[in-house]
């Protein structure tokens, strides 16, 4: 039983690897990707995943920055449209 547990787990880490390989291959070819590098404590782990975690969507969320420039219909449409 305890074998075949190991080789799972063997398995599945093998896969992650994989994934993580995947990953940054990907978040390399970003164009942010040397900006979230370069900040404190990201590595190949975790750079890939606070690009992800801030997303494409940086821009819509910077209207709040400049409120004179949109009302308050327009920040209400800005965020609660499902973007593709």
């Amino acid at each position: 039983m305890a074998q075949a547990l190991v080789e799972q787990l063997r398995v599945s880490l093998q896969a992650i690897e994989r994934f993580d390989t995947r990953i940054d291959v990907a978040a390399q070819a970003l164009p942010d990707y040397a900006l979230f590098r370069a900040l404190a404590g990201a590595g190949p782990t975790y750079a890939p995943r606070r690009l992800a975690a801030f997303g494409e969507q940086r821009l819509v969320e910077a209207a709040f920055l400049q409120p004179a420039r949109y009302s308050e219909l327009e920040i209400f449409l800005l965020t609660s449209v499902s973007w593709p």
